[in-house]
């Protein structure tokens, strides 16, 4: 798993394991299907935008984990043989579950957000008003 999330870069694999534990990969990556069950979708967005920005250098790490997981999420969406190709297969029964809250759009238009937040970030934009800005976007892309 390692390797897929690092793109097979090993640094980047080393630095996944020594900075973030599975059991914080699973938490954080889990809780986004919490994103789309209203009322308390909003108070889990902000209170996710604050448990990264307390990340520090571990906040590349935690968009790496977004992107894989919108990946997962537009493999199982649009093909056949997608679980094989999924990176947290260890929680498929969590992305199949976020899977039936988002149409291929909304996947697509995700995948931009966490794009544009991780742009933003770069150019030194306040970090919480980013990431909290990203988290309540992410809850509203669903179908």
């Amino acid at each position: 798993m390692a390797a897929g999330l690092s793109e097979g870069s090993v640094s980047r694999a080393l630095a996944l394991d020594s900075k973030l534990t599975n059991e914080e990969r699973r938490y954080f990556l889990q809780s986004l299907v919490g994103l789309h069950h209203p009322p308390q979708s909003s108070a889990l967005a902000l209170d996710l935008a604050q448990q990264l920005k307390d990340k520090g250098d571990s906040l590349p790490l935690y968009f790496d984990l977004l992107r894989t997981w919108y990946r997962d999420l537009l493999f199982l969406q649009e093909l056949q043989q997608a679980k094989e190709q999924v990176i947290h297969r260890d929680l498929l029964p969590a992305l199949e579950r976020h899977q039936t809250f988002l149409s291929t759009d909304h996947i697509y238009r995700a995948i931009r957000t966490i794009e544009s937040a991780t742009t933003a970030l770069q150019r030194r934009a306040a970090p919480l008003l980013t990431l909290e800005n990203m988290f309540l976007t992410l809850q509203f892309e669903h179908a």
